[in-house]
């Protein structure tokens, strides 16, 4: 059963949908920047978001995109 994201966890995802994705990382993209994780930290954000609510799925997201560094061991393939 699916719950119903809560208001911090609907401004979370418009956030990460409309700021993120829509505008800084096509940019990024154009400048050769490419996400060396699958999914990218983006979507990882989302998805933990949308399972594990607000709090716990931001601090997921923190955590990967720390791991996000040219000191990072390759690119993985890493869901939340």
């Amino acid at each position: 059963m699916k719950r119903n994201p809560n208001l911090l966890e609907k401004f979370s995802i418009f956030l990460i949908v409309n700021l993120h994705q829509k505008r800084i990382s096509p940019f990024l993209n154009k400048r050769g920047h490419k996400c060396r994780f699958y999914p990218s930290c983006s979507n990882y954000g989302l998805m933990a978001i949308e399972k594990y609510g607000f709090f716990k799925g931001w601090i997921k997201t923190i955590g990967r995109i720390w791991r996000c560094n040219p000191w990072n061991d390759g690119s993985h393939i890493d869901y939340p």
